[in-house]
């Protein structure tokens, strides 16, 4: 088995940095202190240690380090294609980001998961159109997630397909010093306030 950490996040925030320490991986992701972008692209770095989950199987961890948000050096298209990609292959997604989260944090967040559903269902309709053109349908048909011209799913088919379709997110908030506002309990009330 194979568990698949990515992270993504605004560019010249330390996502290298934080995955390469994270595993104790150092010289593996090239850092820059330069203005520009260091990373472009995804790179790709498998742990060479096991790692054992808690019933003890093992597991292999690839590390998937990519192109920041943004980047001066980079087009908004490139930004989406590399983030569907950083989700889609992850089992685990780190958001990095720094200082307080603001409503336009949070709407830059949302705004990528959207274009990551369109690109899911615009890959699900060229499988779909595959289908209707050649023998390669049987083959699509075996990977589509759901089927696009069955309609509309419930809720609870639409949670499933939610949960195997996506990682688990983890927002990695760097550089926070602030309490959370007494109004909350927590920092997930914090999120969803």
């Amino acid at each position: 088995p194979v568990c698949v950490v990515s992270i993504a996040g605004p560019c010249r925030k330390g996502k290298s940095y934080i995955l390469s320490k994270a595993f104790d991986q150092p010289d593996v992701f090239p850092l820059g202190h330069k203005m520009e972008a260091e990373t472009m692209g995804i790179w790709i770095w498998i742990v060479p240690e096991k790692f054992k989950n808690s019933n003890g199987q093992e597991f292999t961890v690839v590390l998937l380090d990519s192109e920041g948000i943004d980047a001066t050096n980079s087009e908004n298209t490139n930004d989406h294609q590399i983030f569907t990609l950083t989700v889609l292959l992850a089992s685990v997604l780190i958001y990095n980001s720094q200082g307080v989260p603001t409503r336009s944090d949070v709407i830059e967040l949302k705004i990528m998961w959207v274009s990551v559903l369109v690109d899911i269902y615009t890959i699900e309709m060229l499988l779909y159109s595959l289908t209707v053109c050649s023998y390669i349908g049987k083959l699509s048909e075996r990977i589509q997630t759901r089927s696009t011209v069955s309609g509309a799913y419930s809720p609870s088919q639409n949670s499933e397909f939610f949960h195997k379709t996506f990682p688990y997110f983890i927002w990695l908030l760097r550089d926070v010093t602030q309490s959370i506002p007494d109004d909350c309990k927590n920092i997930r009330e914090y999120f969803l306030k």
